[in-house]
C-alpha cells in the first residue's frame, strides 16, 4: 500500500472565505502566517489538490482523505463541515467544534460519491477539498489537502507462451515471471 498527500494547488468551485489557495498549501502548515477564515454561515471554500496523476498514484485507489488543520481565534462554539466534492456531488462530514489550538479534521472516503464505485486515478481528476462553515463562529483554516491511499496491482506469477509451428516458422515459448512488485523477467523454457 502507498500513500500520497497532495497540497491545494489552484481554487475550486467555490471561494467564498476570506483569503486564497495560496493561504492553505503550506506543509507543514504555517498556523497563523497565512490562512482562510469565515464567519459567515453557508460560505464554502474548496480546492483542488495537485495532480494524482503526476504523483505516481495507480489504480486500485483504496480511500481518499480529505483534510483540513483549523482553528478558533475566539473560544467559543464553530461548526465547520469538511467537504469532499467530486463530480458536482458533495460529501460532507459531521460539523466540527474547534477550538483555540490548530487541530486536524478529516473526511475519508473509500468509494467516489460523483459514481458510487472505487475511486480511479481518472475520478481524482476534478476533485475538490475544502471546508462547509455552518455557524456564526469565525475559524481560520491554515492547510487544506487530500491523502491518497493506492495499492501496485498484483501481477501474475507466471504466464507461459506456447511453443507452435505455423507455415513453417517455429513461435518460441516463453515464460515470464513476476513478483508482486511488478519486477520482471523473461527466460526461455526447455
Amino acid at each position: 500500500v502507498y500513500v500520497l498527500t497532495r497540497m491545494a494547488e489552484t481554487a475550486g468551485s467555490s471561494t467564498a472565505w476570506t483569503g486564497t489557495v495560496a493561504d492553505v498549501d503550506e506543509r507543514p502548515h504555517d498556523a497563523d502566517v497565512t490562512y482562510v477564515n469565515s464567519a459567515t454561515s453557508g460560505q464554502v471554500e474548496l480546492v483542488k489538490p495537485a495532480d494524482a496523476y503526476n504523483g505516481g498514484v495507480r489504480e486500485p485507489v483504496k480511500a481518499v482523505l480529505g483534510w483540513v488543520i483549523g482553528r478558533e481565534p475566539v473560544s467559543g462554539t464553530s461548526a465547520v463541515a469538511v467537504r469532499i466534492r467530486s463530480g458536482g456531488v458533495n460529501s460532507d462530514t459531521t460539523n466540527r467544534n474547534y477550538t483555540t489550538t490548530y487541530s486536524f479534521a478529516g473526511k475519508l472516503l473509500t468509494t467516489d460519491p460523483a459514481t458510487s464505485a472505487a475511486w480511479t486515478v481518472n475520478g481524482l481528476t476534478g476533485i475538490e477539498v475544502g471546508v462547509v462553515q455552518n455557524g456564526t463562529l469565525d475559524v481560520r483554516v491554515t492547510a487544506i489537502g487530500l491523502t491518497i491511499v493506492y495499492a501496485v496491482p498484483t501481477y501474475p506469477q507466471v504466464v507461459t507462451v506456447r511453443r507452435e509451428r505455423r507455415r513453417g516458422l517455429e513461435v518460441v515459448e516463453l515464460q515470464w515471471e513476476a513478483d508482486d512488485a511488478g519486477a520482471a523477467g523473461l527466460r526461455d523454457i526447455e
